[in-house]
């Protein structure tokens, strides 16, 4: 059965104090249609999917998303995580389940559900079918594994897990920065290691290449499944070999799991019970339901204090919100992206004639000089408030005596909003228009490195949002002040 859509879930709207935008919410539908086929994949075969980490939280304080988050996660116990990579090939034709096991290239210690797709471009199909979202959406697959109660027996596996991990991820700074990330295999690596020239890293790599062999062998009883191959590639190898490492605990052994990375990458991090997961339970999530483990009260608790029911705003993973570098993609660049470095000498002749007379005062000098940086993220992300905010602020300084504001903004934001068919269009194009009524506000969409170079020449202050244009002042020391929509 399709999933129906509130004609009200797609609307910007605030929730609590915090506004989410029109793309914000046709991004979280775009997950959900995700969710939707993977959870209807796992039915199939009866597997178990529960609400993971910030998505379960969402769903026990917000009945739905956290205002402030954008992505979707899920976890399985590895049983069900492995039946379901066995069945990868089921989600569809226009998904793809990734992870170490069907790509060279994959790094993280669980799957994603994503749309099939290897680079991002205007894909009207993908933009129609999924809710109106032009980007590359997923769901991120946890396995959880269990660990031994045992506290030698978990020592063992914590330290053999964590080697195994950052072996890998050696392994991919030495292909990065020694062959701009070519996969390499273990016969390559030997061959390169018998150079005379060869570095201490690559040496190292194949010493603790064999430290793993023996370490499994030693501690694993399935350790005969370990195997290296010479001519395949290298590093989803060793990935493989750390996921077998995760496993090798049996249920019998175990009162707890975990997901395996955070063995590695962290000293004391709270494991979770094995009985949380025995049952599960509905919970609300916006307007539908989501499988949450039953003991999802203690999970919380153990995660994230005993307080989580109050609400904290904190940086996740990423960076906020995700889509950030995609519509960067699809607009072709945002404010300042064109720019190239050539130094910081300004000539007068690269200031357009027709901004001089409106620049310079009636005694001839300089006016105060206001570089403001619009980013098209910010701008989609903020929505028809942020827009309102963006007119206040530029009315207010145009009523200013001796102060001109020269406002940069990216050229392909009006197709980006075109594109997309967003509400937000008429009030976009109501900024264009206002700006253009103002007398000491300079409006470019276009400037190119000769145009940027030279405001950033004469400019007294920077004002606006996060993108290379700021950072470009601040290069130059320019005073930055960034602007806060909410």
């Amino acid at each position: 059965m399709a999933l129906e859509f509130p004609k009200s879930f797609f609307e910007e709207e605030y929730r609590g104090d915090y506004l989410v935008s029109e793309l914000m919410k046709r991004t979280w539908a775009s997950q959900i249609m995700i969710y939707d086929r993977l959870k209807a994949l796992c039915d199939k075969y009866g597997l178990k999917c529960y609400a993971e980490v910030g998505t379960l939280l969402g769903a026990v304080r917000h009945g739905g998303y956290i205002p402030w988050d954008d992505d979707f996660d899920v976890a399985m116990t590895r049983k069900d995580y492995m039946t379901l990579l066995s069945h990868a090939d089921e989600i569809g034709d226009d998904l793809v389940i990734r992870s170490v096991y069907n790509s060279e290239t994959f790094i993280n210690g669980h799957a994603v559900v994503t749309h099939k797709a290897e680079i991002l471009d205007w894909d009207e199909d993908r933009t129609r079918g999924y809710a109106g979202c032009p980007f590359i959406c997923y769901v991120d697959v946890f396995p959880l594994d269990y660990v031994y109660r045992d506290s030698e027996k978990f020592r063992i596996q914590q330290q053999l897990y964590s080697f195994a991990y950052q072996l890998a991820h050696d392994l991919k700074v030495f292909e990065d920065c020694t062959f701009g990330g070519r996969i390499i295999t273990l016969d390559e690596l030997s061959d390169i290691a018998k150079g005379k020239d060869a570095a201490n890293d690559c040496r190292s790599l194949l010493e603790n290449i064999d430290k793993l062999k023996i370490y499994a062998k030693k501690y694993i009883v399935a350790s005969d499944k370990i195997r290296i191959r010479p001519g395949r590639p290298l590093r989803q190898q060793l990935f493989m070999v750390a996921d077998s490492i995760a496993s090798m605990c049996g249920e019998k052994d175990a009162d707890a799991l975990q997901y395996a990375p955070n063995l590695a990458l962290f000293q004391n991090f709270p494991v979770r019970m094995k009985e949380w997961y025995e049952k599960e339970i509905e919970l609300a999530f916006e307007f539908m339901t989501i499988t949450a483990p039953v003991g999802y009260k203690q999970f919380l608790t153990n995660q994230f204090g005993v307080d989580y029911m109050t609400p904290v705003r904190i940086q996740g993973g990423h960076e906020y919100p995700f889509f950030r570098d995609e519509v960067r993609v699809l607009m072709g660049g945002d404010t300042g992206d064109c720019y190239i470095e050539n130094g910081k000498e300004v000539s007068d002749s690269d200031i357009p004639d027709e901004w001089k007379t409106v620049l310079i005062d009636s005694l001839g000098n300089l006016k105060r000089i206001v570089l403001y940086g619009l980013s098209g993220t910010d701008i989609l992300n903020n929505g028809t408030l942020g827009i309102a905010k963006i007119i206040d602020y530029l009315r207010n300084m145009n009523a200013q005596d001796g102060v001109i504001v020269i406002c940069f903004a990216p050229s392909g934001l009006l197709g980006f909003i075109e594109k997309c068919e967003l509400s937000l269009l008429t009030d976009y194009r109501a900024l264009i228009e206002s700006v253009a009524e103002m007398d000491n506000v300079i409006l470019d969409f276009n400037p190119d490195s000769t145009l940027i170079k030279a405001v950033m020449g004469i400019c007294d202050e920077y004002y606006g949002d996060d993108c290379r244009l700021m950072e470009l002042c601040e290069s130059w020391e320019i005073p930055v002040t960034k602007q806060v929509y909410q």
